[in-house]
């Protein structure tokens, strides 16, 4: 049981903005394997894209992943299970 209890439900709000990747940003992603892809998303402040494949892939890239938890606060979050959310209607 965590510290909020069992029956407690918790939401997030948020917005993303969409941004068109450069044409120098579209060339290195072609140039790289997905699972790399991160750094470039990072590097161009795209973070939704890097925290995706970030978590995607976080098995192998243990300590990126951790890394970017701690940059936001969120160390406790490192070893916690990921849901797929479901688009509310």
């Amino acid at each position: 049981m965590n510290s909020y209890g069992s029956t407690t439900n918790i939401n997030i709000n948020g917005w993303i903005k969409r941004v068109e990747p450069s044409l120098q940003l579209v060339q290195q992603l072609k140039q790289t394997i997905p699972q790399k892809q991160y750094v470039f998303y990072a590097k161009n402040n795209i973070w939704y894209e890097t925290l995706s494949k970030l978590a995607e892939n976080r098995t192998i890239y243990q300590q990126e992943w951790s890394d970017i938890l701690s940059l936001f606060g969120l160390n406790e979050f490192t070893e916690a299970s990921i849901s797929q959310l479901k688009q509310q209607e």
